[in-house]
């Protein structure tokens, strides 16, 4: 599976149990280059495709997310081609006894796994210049593409404070990665668990494996395994091993779990005796869905005007929109053209990391890999029964008679009880019918042209280049908050109950390159942040501004009620002396607020100090003649 670079955006660890742990030091780079130093020797110019991750002159080292971990990455891809020289540097470290480094490592290529990286481990204990590292671990370290985990003996250091360099000394082998840096006595074993978190069939229950690893000063001999759910136990031992310190041995569980309950978790504890000595433990949790939630499929499309074939593109989605209407939701994200702007460039990052910079393609829940538009069907039968996890939907509205700005509402009601859950809703605003006649920047290259390459839904029919004025854009990416592979910290909460509705609130500021403000739509995407896959999904028109629409008058009674600085104003004109009451109510049917009866005769203010996001109904009654508005703070 190709190895996913993305923009920092958080940390989601695996669960694991060690034993017997000294730690002097360690980082994951879940707090970026806090601490550290780096240093750009080599200066140079980052290629093209390095640019596009974020590489520039004086960038030696940047933290991103590989596969969904941060990561300290390094480029070593120039124009012209050069040895690249960047130093990331530790903060002062404090040696004990027998203490040794450990660290992660691997290269990254955006073409090819073949490609090796070089990386030098230095250690200075007199400060962070480069000239004070004269102490060397390792000097061109063969890095490859598969992480590998690199030990060095620190006793030589004990007592004393220093400072361990790694310094990427690669030429044209794209990213260079260091991660998960630990410098201590290694602990005696480790631990980590297999399981499937949503069970998708509760009607069984499942069988769980793990992988038992050996300390860097341990040899495992025998262990046993103990799996306790409640008033089950089952047991398993390993005897005769000869697992060596840093090597693995997995174990599985004779016995599967009890069935769960639907829409229940199920929560177990998995223990490890080691050498009938000292014992880990670590918990888990078994998550089901009580009923399948109304699943969408969401179709995300590279594509480019550059591109010749990517009318295909252009085709396929179009008939995936018309063929499933309300299931399918396409959202075509550009690359390298006028579509590509500022505002969407971390969405285009997201899905060049799947596409390895190539166009057409299409990714299906981002669960696919090597995708085609064509492949979109498939994709969509493959999926559409998976697990939805949770019923979403989305409302908004702009929030200004100018359409700058819009409110949006999106509810969350999930189909299982779980802590912890791991998910966040990215919002993302797409334009339709993008046409602007006169702009060579938006024609649209047709390799199709003249019916070479077949059939491609009338394509075919027309030049190799197409104007401007005869193509119309659709689902173009304008924007995605905040994060695009992780979407917005605490859209959704760590723990949930099961049916029970979870609504986020965002104004969004509609971006400034979208040229018809009513060709747009927002998406709500639903993503697992264990898995990064969308699990689900949501879409809508933006409604018209109607926080101050006043209610059609009559000869009892005319109404209006919109936003201000402090919560709701309502103002009414009452033709004849009536009792006027005002009542807020939440989407949910809540009443909020409820202003004191009054006896009122013509223009007559009442505010609402109404406090919280979202959407509310206005009831406005005089002497029983009733209007309502809908109001969004």
């Amino acid at each position: 599976m190709k190895k996913r670079l993305l923009p920092l955006a958080g940390l989601l660890l695996c669960g694991m149990s060690a034993l017997n742990a000294q730690t002097a030091y360690e980082c994951d780079f879940s707090n970026g280059l806090e601490g550290f130093t780096t240093y750009d020797i080599d200066g140079r110019t980052p290629n093209s495709a390095a640019q596009q991750y974020g590489f520039a002159p004086g960038i030696a080292w940047q933290v991103m997310q590989v596969d969904r971990n941060p990561a300290a990455v390094s480029n070593s891809s120039y124009t012209p081609i050069g040895l690249a020289e960047d130093w990331l540097i530790t903060p002062a470290i404090v040696v004990g006894e027998g203490q040794t480094l450990t660290f992660k490592s691997q290269t990254v290529s955006l073409s090819t796994k073949t490609k090796i990286g070089k990386l030098d481990v230095l250690v200075s204990t007199t400060g962070v210049e480069t000239t004070d590292f004269t102490n060397v671990l390792e000097e061109n370290l063969s890095i490859r593409s598969d992480l590998a985990k690199y030990s060095y003996d620190l006793s030589a250091f004990a007592g004393q404070t220093i400072y361990i360099a790694f310094v990427n000394v690669s030429m044209a082998k794209d990213f260079l990665i260091i991660d998960d840096i630990f410098v201590g006595i290694p602990p005696i074993a480790k631990m980590s668990l297999s399981y499937k978190r949503l069970q998708e069939d509760a009607s069984t229950g499942q069988r769980i494996t793990g992988t038992v690893t050996a300390g860097g000063a341990t040899t495992i001999t025998e262990y046993t395994a103990t799996l306790t759910c409640g008033d089950f136990t089952t047991s398993r031992t390993y005897e005769g091993l000869n697992v060596e310190p840093n090597a693995t041995h997995s174990f599985t569980f004779n016995q599967s779990l009890p069935a769960p309950t639907p829409g229940e978790p199920q929560n177990f504890t998995v223990s490890i005796t080691i050498n009938q000595g000292e014992t880990i433990q670590e918990e888990g949790c078994i998550l089901s869905q009580a009923y399948q939630p109304t699943k969408r499929i969401v179709g995300e499309e590279a594509t480019g005007a550059w591109c010749g074939f990517c009318p295909r593109g252009h085709y396929y989605m179009e008939q995936m929109e018309e063929t499933y209407p309300e299931t399918f939701i396409g959202i075509a994200v550009h690359v390298g053209d006028i579509m590509h702007t500022e505002q969407s460039n971390a969405y285009a990052s997201l899905i060049q990391s799947y596409s390895g910079g190539s166009a057409p393609f299409a990714l299906a829940m981002r669960k696919t890999q090597n995708g085609d538009p064509s492949d979109l069907p498939r994709f969509y039968q493959t999926y559409i029964n998976d697990a939805a996890w949770a019923d979403v939907s989305i409302y908004a509205e702009w929030a200004d008679e100018n359409k700058t700005k819009l409110f949006t509402q999106t509810s969350t009601t999930f189909a299982t009880t779980g802590s912890d859950i791991g998910m966040q809703l990215a919002l993302v605003i797409i334009e339709n019918d993008v046409n602007k006649p006169g702009d060579s920047n938006y024609n649209q290259s047709n390799y199709y042209s003249g019916g070479g390459y077949g059939p491609m839904g009338g394509y075919e029919n027309m030049p190799s280049s197409i104007p401007a004025a005869d193509m119309f854009y659709q689902e173009v990416a304008r924007a995605i908050y905040d994060d695009p592979s992780t979407g917005i910290k605490g859209s959704i909460p760590d723990d949930v109950q099961r049916d029970v509705t979870y609504k986020y609130n965002r104004e969004l500021e509609l971006p400034t390159d979208v040229l018809v403000p009513d060709n747009c739509q927002v998406i709500a995407l639903l993503i697992d942040l264990e898995s990064g896959y969308i699990v689900n999904a949501a879409q809508c028109d933006i409604s018209p501004c109607n926080s101050a629409v006043t209610a059609t008058k009559g000869d009892a009674i005319a109404s209006r009620a919109y936003r201000t600085g402090d919560g709701i104003r309502v103002e009414a004109d009452i033709p004849a002396a009536a009792t006027t009451n005002v009542e807020v109510y939440a989407m949910d049917g809540t009443l909020v607020y409820k202003a004191a009866p009054r006896m009122a005769q013509g223009l007559t203010t009442i505010d609402c100090p109404v406090k919280g996001r979202g959407a509310y109904i206005v009831r406005v009654t005089a002497d029983g003649n009733v209007q309502t508005h809908k109001v969004i703070l």
